[in-house]
């Protein structure tokens, strides 16, 4: 027998309080949210119910078509690459000392029009956000990089579905 249930979904970037508190006050039974964004599951009033076909979880950069570039290595002396990751900046100032990082907090279409517009040479983000707006490795100016040059964070490209342990 199969029995239908109505849920009340949220996503968690649209919610406008943390979704973790949605779903502990009742106001939303699952909320899918970033695995990378996982807060952390030692809580009793949180559970993850599942986690999603993940994406491809390789960080990549993003250059503009006239300086395409493969590394973060092959970069300019002083080029400007912007990310919006505190991890991503501590690896990228740690093995890359002749570049200068922005990290500053902006979303992620933004970041891709000003670097477009050559506000900064390079953008570092996750093959799973660039997928979210349609680019891809097909892409000239996108370059998947190996996780020795900047390692993803912990879940990165995967959706989890967290919900109220009881409900």
């Amino acid at each position: 027998k199969v029995h239908h249930a109505r849920f009340r979904v949220g996503v968690g970037s649209l919610l406008k309080a943390s979704p973790y508190d949605a779903i502990r006050r009742g106001d939303v039974d699952v909320v899918a949210v970033r695995m990378s964004d996982m807060l952390d599951l030692s809580v009793d009033w949180l559970a993850l119910a599942a986690v999603i076909s993940r994406e491809d979880p390789r960080e990549a950069l993003v250059t503009s078509a006239a300086t395409v570039q493969t590394t973060l290595a092959g970069l300019p002396e002083g080029a400007t690459v912007y990310t919006g990751s505190r991890l991503r900046t501590l690896q990228i100032k740690a093995r890359h000392p002749h570049l200068q990082v922005d990290s500053g907090l902006t979303d992620f279409q933004k970041r891709l029009r000003l670097q477009g517009e050559g506000d900064f040479e390079a953008c570092v983000a996750s093959m799973a956000e660039l997928s979210s707006v349609g680019l891809d490795e097909a892409d000239s100016r996108v370059c998947p990089l190996e996780a020795d040059e900047v390692m993803p964070c912990f879940g990165q490209g995967s959706v989890g579905l967290v919900c109220h342990p009881n409900h």
